[in-house]
């Protein structure tokens, strides 16, 4: 946050240029985590899955072959880490379930990434040994990528912005599925329990159906380099400011997706601009003045060219 200035005496166009230009490197370094900026698009937006009922439900079967290659992968950002204690229950940033046990969920578990895919066909005890979690805490209050990859050489891997955090091999008979998805709070029918959202922003989510990184690291995508493909299972930027833009399947398979729709209570998560990519409303910062907006449109100056 950058603490308000005040001063006896009218500050000089001179003041008020120097005062913008501080702010602006402020915001700037405040956007910096490991040489790189949290705002990755020139339209950036995000959804807000902090109420524990926030849900988009992706209609038709979100049908992937978890046995020969998968990522689910996003970018989160989490003020506060959700509290989830019972292994059964984690708190969801993704979820497919069909009848029985057949889970797939990419989620946060007692502060770590946690990666879940098993049919109950397969007869495994799906609990210890089908389970992959980050080796550390998540961080909070900054943008993290998360990616929770099974390879095609028998292992599970989970990278946590860009690096390998935890690798296991599995042994899995069958992973398949057709179940339906949900992006945040879903029904966990078989247990008669509603999981919780992970509590925190989505910025953009992209399930594929390859497994897109095996090494030790990779470079993290860009919101803007995520170009549809025919790997894509779904693809979700958030970008629009309706329900009816912002809720988009933009994969080739154009899944349809109703926000709010899917859980008891359920509610849509807010669409937020944040155009410099800070985390916080722009709307909000404007109001409080930690932000110029010289020609009052609702974007800050810093996120324009020619706002003075």
């Amino acid at each position: 946050m950058i603490p308000e200035v005040k001063s006896a005496s009218r500050a000089s166009s001179a003041d008020i240029t120097s005062a913008n230009r501080a702010a602006s490197a402020a915001l700037a370094l405040a956007g910096m985590v490991g040489g790189t900026a949290f705002a990755d698009s020139s339209s950036h937006r995000y959804a807000d899955f902090s109420n524990a009922r926030a849900t988009v439900a992706v209609a038709g079967s979100a049908n992937w072959d978890a046995q020969y290659g998968f990522t689910a992968e996003c970018r989160i950002w989490i003020d506060a880490m959700p509290v989830t204690t019972d292994d059964a229950y984690p708190a969801s940033i993704m979820f497919e379930h069909a009848s029985g046990i057949d889970h797939k969920w990419l989620a946060i578990h007692s502060g770590k990434a946690t990666g879940l895919a098993v049919n109950a066909s397969s007869g495994d005890d799906w609990w210890n040994r089908l389970w992959i979690d980050s080796a550390q805490t998540l961080p909070t209050r900054r943008w993290v990528h998360v990616a929770y990859v099974i390879g095609t050489d028998g292992k599970d891997r989970m990278y946590v912005d860009g690096q390998l955090s935890k690798a296991a091999t599995q042994s899995v008979s069958s992973r398949q599925n057709g179940a339906t998805m949900h992006l945040g709070s879903a029904l966990m029918a078989d247990m008669s329990r509603i999981l919780d959202s992970f509590g925190g922003k989505l910025d953009w989510i992209r399930i594929s159906s390859t497994a897109r990184y095996v090494g030790e690291s990779f470079d993290v995508p860009s919101e803007d380099s995520l170009v549809p493909d025919d790997k894509d299972s779904l693809l979700v930027t958030f970008n629009g400011s309706t329900v009816a833009d912002a809720f988009v399947d933009l994969s080739l398979h154009h899944h349809a997706m109703t926000p709010g729709s899917g859980v008891d209570g359920g509610t849509v998560p807010p669409i937020i601009p944040d155009c410099n990519g800070n985390g916080t409303d722009d709307r909000s910062e404007i109001a409080q003045g930690l932000l110029p907006d010289s020609n009052s449109d609702g974007i800050p100056d810093t996120c324009q060219c020619g706002a003075i």
